[in-house]
């Protein structure tokens, strides 16, 4: 699953760049993390945006466009919109993975399924891999998500569409 550094070198020698970017959040059982899934083309790198804990949820519902300020205010919310990420240059796969510790990357042939639910306000991404099972959401429009999927991934990928809403339930 996760590349060890004698294939780390061995890949970027060849000259692997990254070729797109996706801002997405996992659910972690007490909050959630926001990660970047950077896209070569030969793997997924997973990148760590930082994590937000319960004890900040409640604040942000109840203060709500006011705690949204003040989380960016105070360095919650720096991450780029897609479109700007995309005319900015990427950093190499190697700088990627060695910004963090917990920072991975899934190589496209050990990739087994890519599903992509369609939903009223979020994208549904569930990557399966040899050895793991990853669940995100993006809130990107759902055809620049599924466009970056279809370019490194089109023979795995299944997509469907939700009509409900079910993540509120």
């Amino acid at each position: 699953m996760v590349d060890s550094f004698l294939n780390l070198s061995s890949m970027e020698e060849s000259s692997e760049e990254v070729v797109g970017a996706l801002p997405v959040v996992a659910n972690l059982s007490m909050g959630f993390e926001r990660l970047t899934l950077y896209f070569t083309d030969r793997r997924l790198i997973v990148g760590q945006g930082g994590k937000t804990g319960a004890a900040s949820v409640p604040t942000t519902f109840m203060l709500g466009s006011i705690g949204s300020y003040l989380g960016n205010l105070f360095g919650r919310g720096k991450g780029k919109s897609m479109k700007k990420e995309a005319e900015a240059k990427y950093p190499r796969p190697t700088a990627i993975l060695s910004l963090h510790q917990d920072n991975f990357a899934i190589s496209f042939t050990d990739i087994v399924s890519v599903n992509l639910t369609r939903k009223p306000i979020n994208t549904g991404i569930s990557i399966l891999s040899k050895d793991d099972k990853f669940d995100f959401t993006s809130r990107i429009r759902f055809d620049d998500v599924l466009s970056l999927f279809q370019n490194s991934l089109a023979a795995k990928l299944h997509v469907e569409t939700k009509l409900e809403d079910d993540s509120r339930r």
